[in-house]
């Protein structure tokens, strides 16, 4: 059950980190010219500037109760297992 645990709480984790992470960012304007998006000119596309957005890390709390008591039965404790 401590594995159990500890994988989700893992998995949670770096679910939030990728959240938190600031990918660069299309821009029609900026400083800094992104090469790979020139070809998008083309197109008509004129998003080739670069732009790192400040992601706010998000503030919660998850509590997970799992009852392994007689009364849950063995089918949903199966369950929660998957």
């Amino acid at each position: 059950m401590e594995q159990n645990s500890k994988a989700l709480r893992v998995a949670l984790q770096s679910a939030v980190q990728a959240h938190r992470q600031n990918r660069p960012q299309a821009a029609r304007n900026g400083r800094r010219i992104n090469p790979r998006r020139l070809t998008k000119l083309a197109l008509g596309d004129t998003r080739v500037f670069c732009r790192s957005g400040q992601r706010v890390a998000p503030n919660c709390a998850v509590h997970i109760l799992l009852d392994k008591s007689e009364s849950m039965g063995e089918t949903l404790v199966i369950q929660a297992k998957r």
